[in-house]
């Protein structure tokens, strides 16, 4: 039996029509309401259903088969066993966990007619990727079944329980047993598959989610049974080499693993809050393959000036932007062009994200004294020509940075600020002199991240008026306004996880420290607009030795032409820059 609902349109089509089904079944419209607010939650739109009490377990449980064109899974004990049965095996070859399928309420496995999959809800895109492993998801043949059915067999396999008040050892005892590992694996592992940034755990009060981070947005919950909440964060501090039996003060730390083929270091930081503590987990590849900046996104005539800056002697090239915004791979990207023998180039970092030979990285550990102030002033004594600083983060730093300028040596670093000449505010209000600001500042960078176009799935339409005004209110000529722009598919495909994106592209935003600038400072007019002005007049760059040049485009200039090369969409284009 095929599932036209399964892979193309997810709960798009499935939660209007078990919506609509319910109505239709009796199920009043302040229940549909209520469980509509849920949904916005990320709750499933059958639990959402269960808990609002619109209708009873057994009949969702048939309409949700109706509406997916499923069966649902025949009530009987020794039916049930036999697809349990049938499925470990089946997970076993797979590699896949069953205590982790248990709690996730989805179990599939393979036969002779395909994949099969046995479900209480409607998947997330975290699900489909795991079912993506396995077998066909497309044609995948639905079974469904209660919660209950999931909740009794986890409660029989988990054999784990960590009641309140368990003493720090017992904690420490049950975070060896094998459901705990699996799961700290398979979460793990999870998170790598998807190509997520970041693993967020959070406790709540019958039960404990995850989150993945992935091109920068929270994927839907993961529920996990909060029987293995206290000893799966015990497991994680064991890992990270942490204090288990300190509950009441946040703490990081750090893992360093294989997952998937791939080495990560995993940095790990546990915060206390109201329910148990939560944990942030950021997922660095060890070795990240380094990209040309025009992979990055940057347009040729950017790519080029930014070429020239860093060629310079000495000076400070500044990249800018929120934390997460790709900014530590631009600099790296184009620190390995200066990586040529002819330099030496020596970073500071907190954490090393890429490893490079040919530079010398030094890992920056504020807990044993080692900061980014003390590592800089050392660093100068290795005579570098070239120095990377991972974030300009106090006035001591910034004023070693603006020293090793001044001295002959070319400092990149970073800023999270919202704007590239926010920097130079920022510089000034962390105590650096106005007259130095202008002295060392080269250029400054700022740059977002917006999602790219998934590839296999983006169509080509007609170019809506909403691009058209975007278009005009940039100042971009008319006449170059594209007739027809790809745009994201809304049901999306198996190389996105369904979402119509699939990888992230930077937009860039090139400001300059030239004379107008520098007037504006002698004056001690700060103000971001008067500086964004000052920088973008008609002789933008005054390097030495090169001709004036024409104003650079601005963020929103950049973004606009990568949604008309089909890069990416206005949405996600409007949602970084405003």
């Amino acid at each position: 039996m095929q599932t036209p609902f399964l892979a193309p349109t997810r709960r798009n089509a499935f939660a209007p029509a078990l919506l609509e089904q319910a109505l239709a079944a009796g199920a009043q419209g302040s229940d549909i309401d209520n469980a509509r607010t849920l949904m916005a939650d990320g709750i499933g739109p059958v639990a959402a259903l269960l808990r609002v009490g619109a209708l009873s377990e057994a009949n969702l449980v048939r309409m949700a088969a109706s509406v997916s064109g499923g069966t649902p899974l025949p009530t009987a004990q020794a039916q049930g066993d036999a697809v349990w049965l049938e499925a470990q095996k089946s997970l076993s070859a797979l590699g896949i966990s069953a205590n982790w399928c248990l709690a996730q309420r989805m179990l599939p496995w393979l036969t002779d007619s395909g994949l099969h999959c046995l479900l209480s809800d409607w998947p997330t895109a975290a699900h489909f990727a795991v079912l993506a492993q396995c077998g066909d998801v497309t044609n995948a043949q639905l079974h469904w079944t209660t919660p209950a059915w999931f909740d009794s067999r986890s409660n029989a396999s988990l054999g784990v329980s960590a009641r309140t008040g368990t003493s720090v050892e017992q904690l420490r005892l049950l975070s060896e047993d094998g459901p705990v590992i699996e799961l700290v694996n398979q979460l793990l592992s999870q998170g790598a598959l998807l190509r997520a940034s970041d693993i967020h755990i959070e406790a709540r009060e019958s039960d404990f989610v995850v989150r993945y981070r992935v091109d920068g947005r929270m994927s839907e919950p993961l529920p996990q049974p909060r029987a293995l909440f206290d000893a799966m964060v015990v497991r994680v501090k064991i890992l990270s080499g942490l204090d288990i039996a300190e509950r009441r003060l946040p703490q990081d730390g750090r893992i360093q693993l294989r997952l998937n083929g791939d080495d990560f270091d995993i940095r790990v930081s546990v915060l206390p809050a109201s329910y148990g503590e939560g944990i942030a987990l950021r997922l660095l590849r060890s070795r990240k393959a380094l990209f040309s900046m025009h992979d990055l996104g940057m347009q040729a005539v950017d790519e080029a000036l930014f070429a020239q800056l860093l060629e310079l002697p000495n000076g400070i090239v500044l990249v800018t932007g929120p934390t997460g915004s790709g900014k530590s791979t631009t600099l790296y990207t184009g620190l390995s062009k200066l990586n040529d023998g002819s330099r030496k180039i020596i970073t500071v970092e907190d954490p090393v994200e890429y490893r490079i030979e040919g530079i010398t990285q030094v890992q920056a550990n504020a807990s044993i004294g080692l900061d980014f102030a003390s590592t800089l002033r050392s660093m100068l004594r290795h005579d570098p020509d070239v120095i990377l600083i991972g974030e300009i983060r106090d006035q001591e730093t910034a004023q070693i940075a603006v020293q090793a300028a001044l001295t002959g040596h070319l400092v990149l670093s970073t800023l999270h600020t919202n704007s590239a000449v926010g920097s130079i505010t920022r510089l000034i209000d962390m105590g650096v002199e106005p007259f130095l600001v202008s002295a060392t500042i080269r250029a400054l960078l700022a740059q977002r991240l917006v999602r790219r176009l998934c590839s296999h799935c983006s169509t080509e339409q007609a170019t809506p008026a909403a691009f058209g005004h975007a278009w005009a209110e940039a100042g971009l000529p008319a006449e170059q306004a594209p007739k027809t722009l790809r745009l994201a598919s809304t049901e999306g495909c198996e190389h996105c996880n369904h979402t119509g994106y699939s990888g992230r592209i930077a937009l860039y935003e090139l400001a300059a420290m030239n004379e107008g600038v520098r007037t504006a400072l002698r004056e001690h007019d700060y103000a971001e607009g008067t500086l964004q002005a000052a920088s973008r007049n008609a002789q933008v760059f005054d390097l030495p030795g090169q001709p004036p040049r024409k104003p650079l485009a601005t963020m929103l200039q950049d973004g606009l032409h990568k949604c008309a090369t089909g890069l990416t969409s206005l949405e996600e284009v409007l949602t970084v820059i405003e």
